[in-house]
């Protein structure tokens, strides 16, 4: 893993760590703030130990899950450089449904509960709302995601799982933006709501048309022809002829249509 990093106000910029903040503010977090590294698989919380400290990555990715009601963990999101998790306990007697994990080698930066509240009451009246905000829009994000993905087909789903993917924890190179999240085919199921088998498909029709590559193990996306080709996708999955649909009749209601006939 790479050295310990050094956290400053001007890095925390960088990372889009809370930014409406102000400079004063993010001074008295940097002085309260814990930097750990954290191994790969570490739980940071769970359902059974929900959090107790706020935490933002610094470094490496986080996943986080809820379990189904089989009680199978299901991915709900991936946790990038600059996102918070545990901000949900803030909110006094609100039950952990979600469990963080590391998806890789992490450095992750610590708050307790009280310390990050109260520098977040510190802001200005006029300034609360916007501070508030670079908490709450990441979960609003994740519910225009969900609603947004009711009215699409799975292929233009997925090409949009990508495309958040490659902007939030995307490392450019040569080939194109590879995604430093080591996900798998179910975790992209888990994603856009779709079964693991067609994952597997759509992600070969995408490798197909070159908007993806896979080298070495990475997911390499094609970031500039991807998002050029998401409205495509989407019209070719809306122009789908659909299969005729079935009605199913009870043998009450089949009996009656049968004596109608007659």
């Amino acid at each position: 893993m790479r050295r310990e990093p050094l956290l400053t106000v001007a890095m925390l910029r960088q990372l889009r760590f809370l930014p409406t903040a102000s400079d004063r503010q993010l001074q008295a977090l940097l002085s309260q703030m814990s930097l750990h590294r954290v191994p790969r698989r570490t739980l940071l919380f769970s359902e059974s130990a929900p959090p107790t400290i706020v935490s933002l990555v610094v470094s490496g990715t986080v996943r986080l899950t809820r379990r189904d009601h089989a009680g199978k963990a299901a991915l709900i999101t991936v946790l990038c450089p600059g996102d918070l998790c545990g901000t949900t306990a803030l909110l006094s007697g609100t039950p952990s449904v979600l469990c963080a994990e590391a998806a890789s080698d992490c450095w992750v930066a610590t708050w307790r509960l009280d310390v990050f509240g109260r520098v977040l009451l510190q802001a200005a009246d006029a300034d609360f709302p916007a501070v508030l905000g670079g908490i709450l829009t990441p979960w609003l994000g994740l519910i225009d995601r969900y609603s947004q993905f009711q009215r699409i087909e799975v292929l233009p789903r997925l090409a949009l799982a990508l495309k958040e993917l490659a902007h939030k924890c995307g490392v450019r190179d040569a080939r194109g933006t590879i995604l430093s999240a080591p996900l798998t085919h179910q975790d992209f199921a888990d994603l856009v709501g779709a079964a693991r088998q067609q994952i597997t498909v759509h992600l070969k029709t995408l490798e197909q048309r070159d908007l993806i590559l896979r080298q070495d193990g990475k997911l390499i996306v094609q970031q500039r022809l991807l998002e050029s080709g998401i409205a495509d996708l989407m019209t070719k999955e809306d122009a789908r002829p659909r299969p005729p649909r079935v009605i199913r009749l009870s043998a009450r209601r089949r009996r009656a249509a049968t004596r109608v006939a007659a």
